[in-house]
């Protein structure tokens, strides 16, 4: 049986770029992981920031006249890469094209030349929440200044994107989850059920983001010293609002008068005036430390420095440092909606809260302060639950959908 043929279309290939954070682990990791499996990978991106060699079973192209510094897939960039893309398919024989690291408008859901297409899905950001809508689209707007991203002008510049949107609605590729694809792979649970509404036709399989096993254990040495007694609460990922960072730091602070040993941890990079604003929140209480410069090699250790991982997240998927989190043997406060939340409730591994609620957020902590035995016990679950991350399992589920595709559609 030949190996089958993947192509993987992603607006940035990096294996440790901190700007693109978990969207550039789960692209490397992902392709890595297949290319293990034996799949023939062929990685088609708009930017690469690489450091180490990909698996030989992966090739790389890079789209030329690409746009530099950006944060996400744009109309502009998804054209270049369409027709950049054409000839690929035919001549390395192309079984599945994988829009990755999440789902968005693409002109190959309508014109596949007899190739499966796949997106991998990701639940919208609730911009209209009267909770903490006003905290997400504030975020937003800073997330390109976290990055350091200026957008250029001009007629050479804007060209792309103009023609991409008048030919995508003259195609009707708009949707954010577009018609024509043949299978979603979903990362939060919760989005099943509009799938099911909006796609009845394509096929549906819950693949979350994974971890590595190896390189993620309990067994790792601490990185961060203790300074406190008590229990130690940890938040890895971009600071930020959509992050819940904001909350979480006040909803810490609400319970030092009572629990004045523990400590809150917060690890990772983000927009300037977040950092600083936070920084003078926190600043009467040693007990919050902040750490903007941890590399991906340190990561591991990160997690083992601390006793609780708090995923508080207004919403969203089900992120990669939830898996790194389980396989450092450590339970989590996650919240309610989110895919993070879901894969808690699943495998018993935590606490849940609802998200942008500080009173509630504080309790649990609280109640985590005082019920040791039960920490313990979620804590145990761990690792068992981590497998369920494992990228050598997110790959073994990539493969049987993509083979799932290819026998619904034998013509292809």
């Amino acid at each position: 049986m030949k190996p089958l043929r993947v192509l993987i279309l992603t607006y940035v290939y990096t294996d440790g770029d901190p700007r693109y954070g978990g969207e550039g682990r789960v692209v490397w990791e992902t392709t890595q992981a297949l290319a293990r499996r034996g799949v023939q990978v062929f990685v088609v991106t708009s930017m690469q920031s690489l450091k180490t060699q990909p698996h030989p079973n992966i090739t790389l192209y890079k789209i030329p006249f690409a746009k530099k510094n950006f944060l996400n897939f744009n109309e502009g960039e998804l054209l270049k890469m369409f027709l950049f893309c054409i000839p690929l398919l035919f001549l390395k024989r192309i079984d599945i094209i994988h829009h990755l690291p999440t789902n968005g408008p693409n002109p190959f859901a309508r014109f596949k030349f007899g190739r499966i297409f796949a997106e991998s899905a990701d639940p919208a950001w609730e911009y209209d929440n009267p909770v903490y809508g006003q905290d997400l689209r504030l975020d937003n707007t800073q997330k390109t200044q976290e990055a350091g991203f200026v957008t250029p002008r001009g007629y050479f510049f804007d060209f792309w994107p103009r023609a991409a949107r008048r030919f995508f609605a003259r195609i009707g590729v708009n949707e954010k989850f577009p018609k024509g694809t043949d299978i979603f792979f979903y990362r939060a649970r919760s989005l099943r059920n509009t799938l099911e509404k909006l796609r009845p036709e394509s096929i549906l399989r819950y693949v979350p983001n994974g971890v590595d096993m190896v390189g993620f254990s309990p067994e790792k040495p601490p990185l961060l010293p203790r300074t406190h007694t008590g229990i130690r609460f940890l938040s890895v990922g971009s600071v930020s609002r959509r992050k819940g960072t904001h909350f979480l730091v006040e909803a810490f602070i609400a319970t030092l008068a009572k629990h004045p040993e523990n400590e809150l941890l917060v690890v990772g990079r983000g927009n300037p005036v977040v950092i600083n604003e936070l920084q003078k929140i926190a600043a009467p209480y040693p007990q919050i430390r902040f750490y903007d410069s941890v590399s991906n090699e340190e990561l591991p250790r990160a997690y083992t420095s601390a006793d609780i991982f708090c995923l508080v997240t207004l919403s969203g998927s089900t992120p990669t440092v939830l898996g790194e989190a389980l396989a450092s043997g450590l339970p989590v406060i996650a919240t309610k909606g989110s895919g993070g939340g879901e894969a808690v409730e699943d495998h018993q591994v935590g606490f849940l809260v609802e998200p942008g609620n500080i009173e509630e957020l504080a309790t649990c902590i609280t109640y985590v302060s005082e019920h040791p035995e039960e920490v313990r016990t979620r804590a145990g679950r761990t690792l068992a639950a981590a497998t369920f991350f494992s990228w050598d399992y997110i790959a073994n589920e990539l493969i049987e959908g993509y083979t799932q595709a290819l026998i619904k559609n034998p013509t292809r």
